[in-house]
């Protein structure tokens, strides 16, 4: 998942991580929607709620 995160931030994509109390999910926006990119799916991401420690750019 991190490995993913850091090629998106690396081609200039905001990216985020979105975690509960057992999992973590790397999350995408692109053109304003977020993708869940873990495991090697890339489908859009719902997220309902949620708190940025950093906003994404």
């Amino acid at each position: 998942m991190l490995n993913l995160t850091v090629f998106y931030e690396k081609m200039g994509y905001s990216t985020a991580i979105e975690a509960s109390l057992t999992h973590a999910e790397g999350l995408v926006k692109i053109k304003g929607k977020w993708y869940n990119v873990d495991g090697g799916l890339f489908q859009e991401a719902l997220i309902i709620d949620s708190t940025f420690i950093k906003e994404p750019v």
